[in-house]
């Protein structure tokens, strides 16, 4: 069956049965959160002072530890706490010098999507997700050498901070701006002209 988050992303699973397998699955996310991929495998199991509590049967887990309650028609009721990691938008900002350049052309292979500098020499790029690769091609840069291709990947530090995992000093050293966790991501990077 499928049911839904409340607005703190909170889900009640009513109706939950002792001795029954369930299997918890996240099938859509806010359009700027990356789907949550895990799955969980759990049981309601009575214990020996006749309390319920939660067995985990799979690798993954929850959040924060269920809450298991009766409902207003003397049922069981499993209240858990979920959560996904938020997209991201990268700006880039193409110079050369003092010169902030127009019309450049770069491609995002994993999405074959174009982007093109405007006046300012930037680009946004959204929607790109933490924790994976993308390489980023540049296309067109008339009068200039072309960049080398570019991979980079978001990642969240143990201490939760994020940065960028590249061999490319500019996404290495690049502005990132999370205000909270429940914000989208923005990071800035500026590339260097050949």
């Amino acid at each position: 069956r499928v049911t839904r988050t409340n607005n703190n992303g909170t889900l009640e699973i009513r109706d939950v049965y002792v001795g029954r397998t369930y299997l918890l699955k996240e099938l859509y996310s806010p359009e700027n959160y990356q789907l949550n991929e895990d799955e969980i495998k759990f049981k309601l199991v009575e214990k020996e002072d006749l309390s319920l509590e939660i067995q985990i049967l799979s690798e993954d887990n929850f959040d924060t530890v269920p809450v298991i309650s009766v409902n207003s028609d003397n049922k069981d009721l499993l209240t858990v706490q979920v959560s996904d990691e938020p997209k991201y938008e990268l700006t880039i900002t193409k110079v050369s010098g003092s010169n902030k350049l127009r019309d450049i052309v770069f491609r995002i292979k994993e999405t074959g999507k174009l982007y093109y500098t405007d006046q300012n020499g930037q680009m946004v790029i959204s929607g790109l997700e933490q924790n994976k690769e993308y390489t980023l091609t540049e296309l067109d840069a008339e009068g200039y050498y072309l960049l080398a291709d570019i991979k980079f990947k978001l990642v969240k530090q143990a201490d939760g901070s994020l940065k960028f995992e590249s061999s490319n000093s500019a996404f290495q050293n690049a502005a990132i701006v999370n205000p909270t966790d429940e914000d989208l991501i923005k990071a800035n990077v500026t590339l260097e002209n050949e």
